[in-house]
């Protein structure tokens, strides 16, 4: 592993490491003894779009949000009084892409709020702190929250949009978690080897214990990807578990939508490597970005370096990895398409994307839209050549395409 990637990952470690004790960091909001915002619809300040498919939602240089077609026309105000002691905080599509949600923070307190695509169906549920991470059921019925709790940890509350309703269900630290396809469960690993199941009811379900060194489980149509002792394993609710792959570390890996891939890191240099299960497959050394077929083992080795972040494409073929550039000022994207990894350029990320999201990114993949429905496009929020903003970068290569002035970006999953 080069020194500059040693030093790159150390440091990414121990932000994740400082994120990850009892708290996370949140804006800052001017201190107030007034209520909590209570539950209320408020009146759009734009009207609808005429088609919410494919489309960007942003926060934009005043901090509101919008929505906005992919080359950034058709822009739709969904909030418009951003300032004084009021903010926006990672707004997110639903799956179906007819509502978004974000966290919100003003001088008498925190919410989440869901609307229509437009702002004029407006939900605010207040909370006692910031929700600073929101992670969409797949039915769009429901959105998983977690902010920091009154008792020092983390809260995970679940949302029932129609009804405008919250209950914190379980808390712990760290906390990560992801949705099963039925949008019935979540599986979630809490604290250090935590492990359970549990249902939108609030009903929960021990699986054991799971390790360590690694943040989120993953729930895939075959079982819940996590890790057990040293080994990558796919556990059935029921319990019959597989191993897919061992590490001499600690392990990044997020599984293509189907399930049927999983890219795969170790971030420790091991001369042991990774082995998979089936012994005639060659180990794959740690620091590199690997892809493991679940059915046949096999592995493909799609980026020699260590990376920062990887995110599977909607339809499964395509795998988006962020890498150091040799400079160590700048990220460059590269894309694997089942046959080989190009680089798409480089650029200095955005504040929220490099401090909120790179270092949860196993989470944040299951939850975070980059890449269009397509699968053809990613958006992403940078500075290229001295001009920031967000961009829109194409996977054939051609000139990534500024379309906006902001601090997020999220893609419709429709």
């Amino acid at each position: 592993m080069h020194r500059r990637h040693l030093r790159f990952v150390a440091a990414l470690v121990a932000v994740t490491a400082a994120c990850t004790s009892t708290s996370t960091e949140e804006p800052a909001v001017p201190a107030s003894t007034a209520p909590a915002p209570s539950t209320a619809a408020t009146a759009a300040p734009a009207p609808a779009p005429a088609d919410p498919v494919d489309r960007l939602i942003v926060i934009d240089d005043t901090g509101n949000v919008v929505t906005m077609a992919p080359d950034g026309t058709d822009i739709v105000g969904v909030t418009d009084d951003a300032g004084d002691g009021t903010f926006y905080f990672q707004p997110q599509w639903s799956p179906d892409g007819g509502s978004v949600a974000w966290g919100e923070g003003r001088a008498g307190g925190f919410a989440l709020v869901t609307t229509d695509a437009a702002g004029s169906s407006r939900t605010t549920i207040p909370t006692t702190a910031l929700p600073f991470y929101l992670f969409w059921s797949p039915d769009s019925r429901r959105v998983a929250m977690l902010h920091n709790s009154p008792a020092g940890a983390l809260d995970f509350g679940l949302v029932d949009v129609a009804a405008g309703t919250a209950d914190v269900v379980a808390g712990g630290a760290p906390f990560y978690f992801s949705w099963s396809p039925d949008a019935s469960s979540v599986a979630a690993h809490i604290g250090a080897t935590g492990f359970s199941v549990l249902d939108t009811a609030g009903g929960r379900t021990s699986l054991g214990s799971t390790a360590e060194g690694y943040q989120a489980p993953q729930w895939t149509p075959a079982g819940i990807l996590h890790l057990d002792g040293a080994t990558v394993t796919l556990r059935e609710v029921a319990g019959a578990s597989a191993a897919l792959a061992t590490v001499p570390g600690p392990v990044t890996f997020v599984a293509s939508p189907d399930g049927s891939r999983i890219a795969i890191q170790s971030i420790v240099v091991d001369p042991a490597g990774v082995s998979v299960r089936v012994q005639t497959i060659p180990g794959v050394p740690p620091g590199v970005v690997a892809v493991l077929d679940v059915a046949s083992a096999e592995i493909d080795v799609i980026a020699s370096e260590p990376a920062l972040g990887f995110f599977w494409s909607p339809d499964g073929t395509s795998l988006l990895v962020l890498v150091p550039t040799e400079a160590g000022d700048r990220l460059e994207w590269l894309v694997w398409d089942g046959r080989a990894t190009t680089s798409l350029g480089s650029f200095v990320p955005g504040v929220a994307f490099l401090r909120d999201v790179l270092p949860f990114f196993t989470q944040y993949a299951q939850s975070l839209r980059l890449w269009s429905p397509g699968s053809d496009s990613f958006a992403f929020v940078g500075e290229i050549d001295g001009e920031r903003g967000v961009w829109v970068q194409r996977v054939d290569g051609s000139p990534p395409r500024k379309v906006a002035d902001g601090s997020w970006v999220a893609w419709s999953g429709v």
